[in-house]
């Protein structure tokens, strides 16, 4: 594939993530980790969804900002920031695809046994 043609399918993935990401709150990740590795290998996927994820947020963060108790949340807004750098470097070269694709297989199966059988639903 021509290199246009893959800056193109990322940034119009990378938009329509971004508008749900605006008009609901989450999304961005979903659509774009849905279908961008299709596209492009998956460490350079989870670089460029990290990117441009947290530059989402940062600009919505931005918007809202009077809204917030920063006593409440500096703590979580530090380990957050301090997390995605630390996952962008794990990713970009430190561990092995195949011990990444371990570890999410690991954390999506305990989120789901935990909301399976720990969260209490609301229906």
């Amino acid at each position: 594939m021509d290199i246009a043609l893959y800056v193109v399918t990322t940034f119009v993935l990378c938009f329509t993530g971004t508008v749900l990401q605006a008009s609901t709150g989450f999304g961005m990740a979903l659509i774009s980790m849905a279908i961008l590795p299709l596209v492009l290998p998956l460490d350079l996927t989870l670089i460029i969804i990290m990117w441009i994820g947290g530059y989402t947020a940062a600009v919505i963060f931005i918007k809202i900002r009077k809204h917030f108790d920063f006593k409440l949340i500096r703590v979580p807004l530090f380990v957050m920031i301090c997390a995605r750098f630390i996952g962008i470097w794990l990713v970009s070269g430190f561990l092995d695809i195949k011990l990444i694709e371990i570890i999410l297989g690991i954390t999506l199966l305990i989120l789901s046994v935990y909301l399976l059988f720990l969260v209490k639903s609301s229906i």
